[in-house]
């Protein structure tokens, strides 16, 4: 041996080996020596990539095929047979994926999701099965590749408002564009599968605003603001549904939702049932009666819903009625007396308990009704007028069974008042009416006095009797019918009439005519 050999380099050498005699002629012979180079393990595996890079699709199945490493040895034999194995690999590695140990081949055998671990890095080493093992390196680095299996998820932070028990409470009369919540949205995918759209589904007077114009497509932050004033007399509440969408194919998209409750202001004043009340009461009534209940009431809620009832009457009813604060029931306090006031005028106020207190009006009017309580009274304390010296009385009957009628005329100055407008009578006759005879300037008048049937009754006076100063009553008896239509009696001279205890006592002559 005159060098190394290296049988990676030239396995086998063929040598001719010659052989010479010293004869002469010398003779020879030759014979062919082949020389053949045995191996050792002397050359360390080599891969052929110093690195190996792989996409793999996050949910892959089990089994499927990653990447297959591959080295070579020079040598022969065991010398040259490989053994492929994990190299100080995460436990996360050899949990998901599978090496061959023979073809070097990496497979999935858990589940991986990109979310968890985007990125796999770990040496394969490629160990020889010779005397003196040697063995070589490779870095292996699997990307996850992102699958859209992940919908975008909504917190909503609600620290803007007063909250209570997962409900944000707002005020009716915030001004629009107010935040109520902040809302966070993401998405754990990436690229296009991680790019969300947000939006507030429904008909609500809400709508998102986005915090900042920072941030990435798959983490965004809005508020969530109203947009039109609140009221909450039309609507106390409202579930705000918002709607996360990203970009994947297919799309993915979740929901989250907020509640809202609108807090009542004391903006509604009380409003009554009837802005005008007309009632009709009698009077000569008891103390302490109802005259009228009048009922308001107020859209708000709560103490700015709470009514307190009150009055205001017009002077000439101050003291006479009360209202009961909590019902609004109006009584009387004293007795009514349709002749000294027939009618009153109440203004009734609704008032609500809010801050500031808002009111509502009403009007009650109290028309009192007459009772037959006072006696007939002449306006003027005494009448003239004149009788003639002979005076005569017809009974007259316009058919048979009819009352008669006595037609008595009388004269008295033009200027006079119209007796027939204030005379009513008590007397036991029926009525007594006094009715012009004739629109003439001398306004003469008769008296027409009803009698029933069966009467006898005959008068008469004289020129000195005027008839003045007091009256006197009617005083008639029943008998047998003897004048039913003719002209009875003789004139007869009247009497002067007795003074009666009042000038106005009575409305009927005291005489009676035999």
């Amino acid at each position: 041996m005159m060098g190394n050999l290296d049988r990676e380099r030239w396995d086998s050498y063929d040598l001719t080996i010659k052989v010479q005699d010293g004869g002469s002629p010398p003779r020879a012979s030759s014979a062919l020596l082949r020389v053949t180079v045995l191996d050792t393990n002397d050359n360390a595996p080599k891969f052929e990539r110093p690195s190996y890079e792989a996409e793999l699709s996050e949910n892959s199945p089990i089994g499927h095929s990653v990447i297959q490493v591959k080295a070579n040895d020079s040598d022969q034999g065991a010398n040259a047979e490989i053994d492929y194995t994990f190299h100080q690999a995460p436990e996360v590695v050899r949990r998901l994926l599978r090496l061959d140990r023979n073809t070097g081949l990496i497979t999935v055998q858990g589940p991986v999701d990109r979310e968890d671990l985007s990125t796999l890095r770990f040496s394969v080493l490629a160990k020889d099965r010779g005397a003196n093992p040697k063995s070589a390196r490779a870095q292996v680095v699997v990307t996850v590749k992102d699958m859209n299996d992940n919908a975008p998820t909504i917190e909503i932070g609600i620290g803007l408002v007063t909250h209570q028990d997962g409900m944000a409470n707002i005020s009716e009369d915030v001004a629009e564009e107010t935040a109520v919540a902040l809302v966070q949205v993401s998405d754990r995918d990436e690229g296009e599968n991680a790019a969300v759209t947000c939006v507030v589904a429904g008909d609500v007077p809400f709508q998102l605003r986005q915090a900042s114009e920072t941030g990435s497509d798959s983490k965004k932050k809005y508020f969530l603001q109203t947009t039109t004033p609140l009221d909450y007399e039309k609507v106390k509440d409202y579930t705000i549904e918002i709607v996360a969408v990203d970009s994947g194919n297919p799309p993915l998209s979740s929901t989250n939702s907020l509640k809202v409750q609108v807090v009542d202001v004391n903006d509604n004043a009380p409003v009554f049932t009837q802005s005008i009340t007309e009632v009709a009461f009698p009077e000569n009534n008891k103390p302490g009666e109802v005259v009228a209940e009048v009922t308001a009431s107020d859209a708000d809620s709560g103490s700015n819903a709470e009514l307190v009832y009150s009055l205001e009457p017009e002077p000439a009813a101050k003291g006479l009625f009360t209202i009961s604060p909590e019902t609004g029931e109006i009584r009387v306090k004293t007795s009514l007396d349709r002749e000294q006031r027939d009618s009153y005028e109440l203004k009734v106020v609704a008032a609500d308990r809010g801050s500031p207190s808002l009111q509502g009006t009403a009007t009650v009017l109290v028309n009192v009704l007459d009772c037959n309580d006072n006696d007939p009274k002449f306006m003027l304390s005494g009448y003239n007028f004149g009788l003639q010296k002979s005076l005569k009385f017809n009974l007259m009957s316009d058919a048979p069974g009819d009352s008669p009628r006595i037609h008595l005329p009388l004269n008295y100055p033009p200027g006079s008042p119209d007796l027939g407008r204030h005379y009513r009578s008590n007397s036991p006759l029926p009525s007594i009416q006094l009715q012009p005879q004739s629109p003439s300037a001398s306004k003469k008048h008769q008296v027409v006095q009803d009698l029933p049937p069966a009467n006898t009754f005959v008068g008469t006076g004289d020129t000195t009797s005027t008839g003045s100063e007091q009256y006197s009553d009617y005083s008639y008896r029943t008998n047998p019918p003897k004048y039913p239509s003719k002209q009875v009696g003789q004139p007869l001279r009247l009497s002067t009439p007795r003074p009666l205890p009042h000038p106005y006592h009575g409305a009927i002559w005291t005489e009676v005519w035999e």
